[in-house]
């Protein structure tokens, strides 16, 4: 029995097509990271004349550090604000503009998320079957058609420009980390909440004090997770916070930029330094994340 129980497990055919796909995936990805790595390190006279698969060369200045000095100082993009005149914004205010729609909206989102799960997973009431059908059907069927009427729900509510209007739009709590938090608290027992509603302690304060701590772990992997997301996140800065230009946003315009001195290795160094504050983020926190993630979803 000791020895079988040594022996490995072979794969079968789906297994080995499976991981062979996953595999070929990450090398992808690895390819394309390569790819813009390599050449932000180039003389963007040395890319342009072909040179776009090989190592920089040395007839033309080698691995140069010169794209990176340049996105300091000229990174920039033109917003134009309404009834203002136009006026540049530089990486310093993008990451400013970033961290702090990050934080907003991730906060925001995660509350919502939370509360709504905690309800669904420790009380009893008519809709909650309704309440976590509509979180599982939305995550499979995508509700498309919406942005018109939130644009113009942004616009009459004066939401647009404003961090705190828009993760007021963005209190949704359909979506996997829903599932993620409802797992977490029906792990819970609930003789915590029995014992505290026999000493006296309110529903609030059961949720505050008692029931929040103990997923406090998995909320704060979640917050890594939105936060990276959210600074990812172009699309919703571009259509409702234009004027609010955020690093992932000023990249996007950025690689359109028709500017003249601005190369491809520039936009490519661009590319590469906004992602090193979201790599060093991910490898400090990625054992917190990989281990409450798994945990929440295997106990649930």
């Amino acid at each position: 029995m000791a020895k079988s129980s040594k022996l490995k497990k072979k794969m079968d055919a789906f297994e080995w097509v499976f991981y062979s796909i996953i595999i070929l995936y990450v090398i992808s990805l690895f390819v394309v990271l390569g790819f813009g790595f390599f050449n932000s390190f180039k003389d963007w006279y040395d890319f342009d004349l072909g040179n776009v698969l090989g190592m920089p060369r040395e007839k033309y200045g080698g691995f140069t550090l010169q794209n990176y000095s340049f996105i300091i100082t000229n990174f920039r993009v033109q917003v134009k604000p309404l009834g203002r005149p136009p006026r540049y914004v530089y990486i310093e205010e993008m990451l400013y503009n970033s961290v702090a729609f990050s934080i907003i909206v991730s906060l925001f989102s995660i509350a919502t998320q939370v509360m709504v799960s905690y309800a669904c997973a420790k009380y009893e009431f008519k809709l909650k079957g309704l309440i976590y059908m509509v979180a599982v059907i939305v995550m499979m069927v995508p509700i498309v058609g919406s942005l018109a009427a939130e644009m113009q729900f942004a616009t009459e509510l004066n939401l647009k420009n404003n961090f705190i209007g828009i993760a007021i739009m963005c209190c949704k709590y359909p979506g996997i980390y829903f599932l993620v938090f409802y797992a977490s608290f029906k792990n819970i027992s609930s003789t915590y909440m029995e014992a505290a509603e026999i000493d006296g302690a309110g529903h609030l304060k059961i949720f505050l004090q008692i029931m929040l701590p103990m997923v406090m772990s998995s909320i704060s992997a979640v917050f890594v997770l939105q936060f990276i997301a959210n600074f990812n996140n172009y699309q919703t800065p571009m259509l409702f916070a234009p004027e609010r230009t955020t690093v992932a946003y000023g990249l996007f315009m950025y690689q359109s930029s028709v500017e003249n001195g601005v190369h491809t290795t520039h936009k490519l160094a661009a590319s590469i330094a906004t992602a090193i504050p979201l790599m060093i983020l991910f490898f400090i926190f990625r054992n917190k994340i990989m281990g409450n993630l798994t945990m929440g979803g295997i106990k649930g």
